[in-house]
């Protein structure tokens, strides 16, 4: 009879310790979701992140998806969502709840061009309840940083903040009338501190880095030595 006892109590530990694993491990996610605006070059990143020779690239209509490996014998999946705004969102919408970390590809030259598309791609993102109640890791990788007209990742941070700003003020007035009319942006979350402008470091954000990369590279052709390495490091770090 005690033995009998000892067993079942055996088996409801590990039951236990094995549904609390896989409850952790759902929650902690496995996709790194690579987004940005067609011509970013994330594509081109998602490639040499694997350390495949340069090709060139084009508009894809589905995502590319690899098992990345990591030290220790960890790995995860990354996955190139296309650029194109509807495809992006029914796309990563698939892995949404088991998002490890988002990383928004930049052109740093065209950024000046860019950037109101930009940040309305990183707001959408930020202030979805589901990645900021999550508090998904966020990457901004500043891409084509070799180029003599590439803007630095700190001016790209300064100028998101301020577009961003706009877009809460935008937010917050939509609230106002919400509460009159009827139901608003019932799906979106506020980023930043309310009450003042808006800045990635504010703790009621989810926590955005920026880091400088260049999936081109310098030289020609296939001879281009990529540099990737703070965006492996990031993801490595999540």
């Amino acid at each position: 009879m005690y033995v009998a006892v000892l067993v079942s109590l055996l088996l409801i530990v590990a039951t236990s310790l094995l549904l609390r694993k896989l409850f952790a491990s759902k929650k902690k996610g496995r996709y790194v979701c690579f987004v940005g605006l067609a011509g970013s070059g994330k594509t081109l990143l998602f490639t040499r992140l694997q350390q495949r020779p340069f090709v060139r690239t084009h508009t894809s209509i589905k995502e590319n998806i690899a098992r990345y490996s990591l030290a220790g014998g960890s790995a995860v999946e990354l996955v190139d969502v296309p650029g194109e705004q509807r495809l992006c969102a029914r796309i990563l919408a698939k892995y949404r709840n088991s998002l490890k970390g988002l990383v928004l590809v930049v052109d740093s030259v065209n950024f000046p061009k860019e950037a109101l598309s930009v940040a309305e791609l990183m707001y959408d993102l930020l202030s979805a309840k589901d990645i900021n109640k999550k508090a998904v890791p966020f990457l901004v990788a500043c891409n084509m940083q070799d180029l003599a007209l590439a803007r630095s990742c700190d001016a790209i941070k300064t100028q998101l903040e301020l577009e961003i700003n706009k877009m809460r003020a935008s937010q917050s007035q939509r609230t106002k009338l919400s509460s009159l009319e009827g139901p608003g942006d019932s799906h979106l979350a506020w980023i930043g501190n309310s009450g003042t402008s808006f800045h990635f470091s504010d703790p009621a954000t989810v926590k955005v880095d920026f880091k400088p990369c260049s999936a081109r590279g310098e030289g020609n052709g296939g001879s281009n030595t990529p540099s990737v390495q703070h965006v492996h490091d990031w993801i490595a770090n999540i």
